[in-house]
């Protein structure tokens, strides 16, 4: 009855944008969670990424508890000390410039965009790649490539070009100096988790350098040890000229951040951009456990070791099952499985078993399990996984 209540009242009173499972997740510890029916789940989805450290965490917990009884909020016409040593903290851990605070990715997007507009006047000229995700904001919904998405809303912002995946052909011949910047995610992950490949990022930040590009690395679902790197970019060994994150960055609290090289601290004035929220006292505070917690706790490396025995099972699923398993691919604990049919199906499949995993656009079953994944769970979740399909 419960259950029936609250999918009631949501539906009557919560505008339609999201298709929902009908369970309601209640309450949650480490890597599972429990819906209002007492059914427990193994918790692959991690708030599609949120999580990073699973649900409840007791430092994040204590995090909150602390600053909540001090100061919650005061905006940004004041200096905040959570907030100062929070960007100390992502220069740090990523490269040396300056940190804006906002609250979601698609708002570290916009930023990001009105950044390169300031800094390059009169080029609107954008490139993107196929298969991107970069917000559904009208300046980040016009750098996302899914023409579902953009299409209702068109005219979009500026010009866009979208470019193939790894054709360091098309991008040599696209990048010109009548370009403002190139938006990049490493890992693709609302496009169906596709990695870029180290020497195509090589020859993008080569190319961007020397006809003047900017070149705006994404990592709002990479970042902060998903793909067994604190952030993504560092795979390739480069250094992008921006950098825009959210997601895992407030530990479950809404949270982004856009990190802009020492050349471009410069661009936005005071007045240019602004955000009331964006890295308030409370989600300042949680932001930096989170990070010190990453980095104490060795959880980049375990994220990669984790990803590694991940991937092999899902990749030995594909073997087995190679009439539904088209392939297996991912980076880290950003993976997934791309099916020849059946992917929502497999998705509920999934949960029904026990096991939070969604499906992305066509056939891809997505998995971003929190960094403290342990090896059981691991194996947990594959058996799951091969249950379900042998259901189906």
């Amino acid at each position: 009855m419960e259950t029936f209540n609250i999918i009631d009242q949501s539906d009557k009173y919560i505008l339609h944008t999201y298709g929902r499972d009908k369970i309601a997740i209640m309450r949650g510890a480490g890597v599972h969670c429990w819906d209002s029916e007492g059914n427990q789940y193994l918790d692959f989805l991690c708030g599609i990424g949120v999580n990073v450290l699973g649900h409840c965490h007791p430092k994040v917990v204590e995090a909150i508890k602390q600053q909540a009884g001090k100061l919650l909020h005061t905006s940004n016409l004041y200096y905040s000390q959570q907030q100062a040593e929070l960007a100390k903290l992502i220069s740090e851990i990523a490269f040396e410039g300056q940190v804006f605070f906002a609250n979601s990715g698609a708002e570290a997007n916009e930023a990001a965009l009105k950044l390169a507009l300031k800094h390059k006047p009169g080029k609107q000229k954008f490139l993107a790649l196929e298969g991107c995700f970069h917000g559904r904001t009208i300046g980040a919904l016009s750098l996302t490539s899914n023409e579902n998405y953009r299409k209702p809303f068109s005219p979009l912002f500026g010009e866009v070009e979208f470019l193939p995946r790894n054709d360091i052909k098309t991008a040599r011949a696209a990048i010109k100096e009548d370009v403002n910047a190139f938006f990049v995610e490493v890992v693709q992950g609302e496009g169906g988790v596709n990695v870029l490949e180290r020497a195509y990022l090589h020859e993008l930040r080569k190319l961007t350098e020397d006809n003047g590009v900017l070149l705006v690395v994404d990592e709002v679902q990479t970042g902060f040890g998903k793909t067994g790197k604190m952030f993504a970019y560092q795979h390739a060994d480069i250094l992008p000229d921006v950098m825009t994150m959210a997601k895992a960055i407030g530990g479950g609290l809404p949270m982004s951040a856009v990190l802009v090289s020492e050349r471009l601290m410069g661009s936005l004035a005071p007045g240019d951009h602004a955000t009331t929220y964006g890295g308030n006292n409370l989600i300042a505070a949680v932001g930096k456990v989170v990070i010190e917690t990453i980095i104490v706790d060795n959880l980049v490396d375990n994220a990669a070791k984790m990803g590694r025995a991940f991937l092999k099972g899902l990749k030995k699923l594909a073997a087995d099952h190679d009439e539904l398993i088209r392939e297996a691919r991912g980076l880290g604990l950003m993976t997934a499985i791309e099916l020849t049919a059946k992917g929502p199906e497999l998705a509920k499949a999934c949960r029904v078993n026990g096991l939070l995993a969604n499906c992305n656009p066509g056939n891809v079953l997505r998995f971003l399990p929190p960094l403290t994944v342990k090896s059981k769970d691991i194996d947990e979740a594959l058996a799951i996984i091969e249950k379900s399909i042998k259901e189906l």
